[in-house]
């Protein structure tokens, strides 16, 4: 593999000890590629926060400082460093935002003008560091210009950094079509999968969820976007079926689920044992609700699903309704009942997922990326 020397700085969304994602895996291959220093910032936020709240922020910026930086439970390679550092959880505001720049740059133990920069996102404060850099990377995993609870201010620096970025990389198409004309180096970068995470590891004391029932639909992940209507529907016409709800269902919303018998919840698991959920699970289900948040929605779990051999049943979220693939079926609430006998019914063609699988898997997402990096450097 080609390799550069380059320092590389990162500015995330999430602490790195955080569930594995999107940009836990692109920062990991960028410390792959180089002999360099990689420095992992922690998230520095994008909302403003009231009297109230910003005292919880403070809170969390102190238990953070307080944790020691390097012990990561997520895995890191040896050129990897990260930074946590004091800084006013405030935007917009120039005094401020001089401070914290300053704050960080002077907490970050090399240049920024001869160093890549990764980042998530940019806030006023972290913008003027990502400007320094001799080579920028934006990696945008949401629609941000659809997002209610950011500032009309926030949406429209998004748009001057993305016009700034030297490459930009995008993970939905409504994000593209939003930024289509700000930036000539705009790619569609899909979510991946690391197949390694999700080979199907069977546990006999699991086996438990599913008794009583030949055919079990299973939800890995949050609350946050529910389908409550479908869900309710489809979970009613199909009794026959275990509904197996595996992570943190807080929501009351999704507790109301459990008033139907053939529903259960795992509660939160680790991220390390997914593989031996999806060893009990026969579909995969994504059951988002369609709306403005979720239009530049790509669920990592549907690749993940799918290269543990589970097929999908998803609605009809605008980056998934593309696929012809027999495994992966798109439903409504009028449909989906039919859609999952459907799917009860598919005898999958293996080579054909695999084959599939194999076409997006971060290791042949990152291809592109090393293509414009090394080009450009």
């Amino acid at each position: 593999m080609t390799k550069t020397d380059k320092n590389i700085i990162c500015f995330p969304t999430v602490p790195w000890n955080h569930n594995w994602e999107r940009q836990h895996e692109f920062i990991h291959f960028l410390a792959s590629i180089t002999s360099g220093r990689v420095i992992v910032h922690q998230p520095y936020g994008m909302i403003n926060h009231n009297v109230k709240t910003v005292f919880q922020k403070f809170r969390t910026i102190r238990k953070a400082l307080g944790e020691e930086a390097n012990s990561q439970s997520n895995p890191v390679l040896p050129n990897m460093e990260f930074v946590q550092t004091k800084f006013l959880p405030r935007h917009h505001n120039g005094t401020i935002d001089r401070l914290n720049s300053h704050l960080i740059e002077k907490a970050t133990p090399v240049n920024f003008e001869d160093a890549i920069v990764y980042a998530t996102y940019v806030n006023s404060f972290t913008f003027s560091l990502f400007k320094k850099a001799k080579y920028s990377i934006l990696d945008l995993a949401a629609r941000r210009q659809k997002l209610h609870e950011l500032s009309p201010k926030f949406k429209q620096l998004e748009k001057v950094v993305v016009a700034k970025a030297d490459v930009v990389f995008v993970d939905n198409i409504k994000t593209i079509e939003d930024y289509r004309d700000l930036n000539s180096n705009l790619n569609y970068l899909p979510q991946g999968v690391n197949t390694e995470r999700f080979t199907k590891v069977e546990n006999g004391d699991l086996k438990k969820w599913r008794r009583g029932y030949k055919t079990v639909v299973g939800y890995s992940g949050s609350d946050i976007v529910m389908d409550y209507e479908l869900l309710h529907a489809l979970i009613s016409k199909n009794s026959d079926v275990l509904f197996l709800f595996v992570g943190n269902m807080a929501r009351p919303e999704s507790q109301a689920l459990q008033k139907h018998a053939n529903v259960r919840f795992t509660g939160r698991i680790n991220y390390t044992d997914l593989g031996q959920y999806y060893a009990l699970f026969d579909i995969g289900l994504i059951p988002y609700v369609l709306n403005d948040r979720t239009s530049g929605v790509f669920p990592t779990k549907l690749y993940e699903y799918l290269a543990a051999d589970i097929p999908v049943l998803s609605t009809g979220l605008p980056d998934l309704v593309k696929f012809n693939e027999p495994f992966i079926s798109i439903m409504d609430q009028n449909s989906c009942s039919q859609e999952l006998r459907e799917l009860m019914n598919l005898e999958i063609d293996e080579r054909d997922l695999i084959a599939f699988v194999a076409k997006n898997t971060w290791g042949s997402r990152f291809k592109l990326v090393t293509e414009k990096i090394m080009r450009a450097l």
